[in-house]
């Protein structure tokens, strides 16, 4: 698993060839890209262009507020004991992992869910937000050239939001075989 990460202050009938979603926690009509209905719900504008560029280029992007994260975003297999803060019929709800889900996290609990597909409330882009932190998280047979395609449509597309926006971009390698941390293997 390669990632991208970028930081700014201010439909088919069959998964792609090689995508095997259910490894992953997620169904294939969960992903994105695979919407039943036409369009996608508004949430606001920074959130509806992460979404679009998800969509457009078949990858999953976490958008976080990084003023709300406690300590380094990690990459781990859950233990099912972590929490996610979430909402369900419209209150506030926590739900734990199962054991083995690939989630990212803080040093407070499970930020995303099923890779970046299911975010947490705790660490949500909001209209307060002032500084961003989005991950691409680049799956295989996605190439490194898929990856930066997607952040340059991200980055174009937050600039075009904010052009004042400062954008820093980095690849990041495969995680070590740290416990409980994926390996690249």
């Amino acid at each position: 698993m390669r990632g991208t990460e970028l930081r700014g202050d201010g439909g088919g009938d069959a998964p792609p060839a090689g995508v095997e979603f259910s490894k992953f926690g997620v169904e294939f009509g969960d992903a994105p890209g695979e919407c039943a209905q036409p369009g996608l719900p508004r949430t606001d504008r920074i959130t509806d262009v992460y979404n679009a560029v998800s969509i457009a280029h078949l990858l999953p992007i976490g958008g976080e507020d990084r003023a709300t994260y406690i300590g380094p975003p990690r990459l781990v297999r859950a233990d099912g004991s972590e929490t996610f803060e979430t909402t369900a019929a419209g209150a506030p709800a926590v739900e734990h992992p199962e054991v083995g889900e690939v989630v990212w996290r803080d040093d407070k609990g499970v930020t995303c869910r099923r890779w970046n597909w299911r975010q947490c409330a705790r660490t949500r882009i909001t209209a307060e937000t002032r500084s961003a932190l989005f991950i691409l998280d680049a799956l295989d047979p996605l190439t490194d050239d898929a990856v930066h395609a997607a952040a340059d449509a991200l980055t174009d597309a937050l600039l075009g939001l904010s052009p004042n926006a400062t954008i820093h971009r980095r690849m990041l390698p495969p995680p070590t075989d740290r416990e409980g941390e994926l390996s690249s293997g």
